[in-house]
């Protein structure tokens, strides 16, 4: 692991291989029917108790992402206080995975006659991340996955794993929790993400990231009829017209557009200004963007971080 603040060294992390994943989706299998099981009670403690170990490492995982990333702190802060929140309200609906009983309309054959759905777990899910938003995504994926009964392998990301690796290692510091559960595990897309996606265990994909893999990954999928989700890249454009407030709009404008950097799927990073205004909007804009300094999160002056490498 490079940081991208200072160009040092980190550490190194170890990239899965096809055994590694088969090992950890066996693992997932193991005890899918131990985790189903547990009361929706239970599911919901062990989530909050979750939530307060994130709130109570906050600043290493802060740091983890910082160094990992190079977020600045106040952003890196922002994601990993909101990964409690995400659990929580998760943990939330853990106690609400329930069915439906309705009367039958069988046109008078079964008078007075009842039917009922019931809510089940999916099985093992293959849960892969992105490298701009590493813990948050994590914790996005993870959440639904253990509130709804279902058991996973987390793919991280191959350039920023370090916080999630830790985000995961909390939640097995809980006391209570079924080893076998969440399993992490670090590795390139080319190798571990398609033994992941290709693993017949597998009953679910959640993908965030780059369009060209999502369809990649949708392909694959398709051929032993798994679940996918997905969460591609796509960059809407800010619109502004002429009686628009032209400071919010240049502040709005200069806040999108740089968000983490710009490395963002969401980023406002096209612009369409009404005519009558442009020539305001871009020197206003100009002015906002120039005083931005990125640099190395641990520098008091530095007001973004840098770009994730040299590519």
């Amino acid at each position: 692991m490079i940081n991208p603040g200072t160009g040092e060294f980190i550490t190194k992390v170890a990239s899965a291989g096809v055994e590694d994943i088969n090992d950890a989706v066996a693992a997932a299998s193991n005890v899918a029917e131990v985790w189903e099981s547990i009361p929706p009670f239970v599911k919901t403690t062990l989530m909050n108790k979750f939530a307060d170990k994130i709130e109570a490492n906050i600043d290493e995982l802060v740091t983890l992402e910082c160094e990992d990333n190079g977020k600045t702190y106040g952003d890196a802060f922002g994601d990993v206080s909101f990964c409690a929140i995400i659990m929580r309200y998760y943990a939330g609906l853990a106690m609400q995975n329930t069915g439906k009983s309705m009367m039958r309309d069988s046109m008078g054959m079964y008078n007075n006659s009842y039917a009922y759905t019931r809510k089940q777990p999916i099985g093992v899910c293959g849960l892969i991340t992105p490298w701009n938003y590493p813990i948050l995504m994590t914790a996005f994926k993870i959440a639904p996955m253990l509130a709804s009964g279902c058991t996973g392998v987390a793919k991280l990301p191959e350039l920023t794993p370090l916080s999630s690796l830790r985000l995961i290692e909390l939640w097995h510091e809980v006391e209570g929790v079924v080893p076998g559960v969440l399993n992490a595990v670090p590795g390139i897309g080319a190798q571990a993400g398609e033994a992941l996606v290709d693993h017949p265990d597998v009953r679910k994909i959640a993908f965030t990231g780059s369009t060209a893999i999502g369809k990649r990954i949708q392909v694959r999928a398709t051929e032993q009829v798994k679940r996918v989700g997905l969460e591609l890249g796509g960059k809407g454009p800010l619109i502004v017209f002429a009686d628009a407030d032209m400071p919010k709009a240049i502040a709005t404008a200069a806040a999108c557009g740089i968000v983490n950097s710009g490395q963002m799927c969401g980023a406002a990073t096209r612009l369409i200004v009404e005519e009558s205004v442009y020539d305001e909007f871009v020197e206003g804009l100009a002015k906002a963007v120039e005083a931005q300094k990125m640099g190395y999160w641990r520098d008091a002056d530095s007001t973004k971080g840098p770009l994730i490498s040299q590519n």
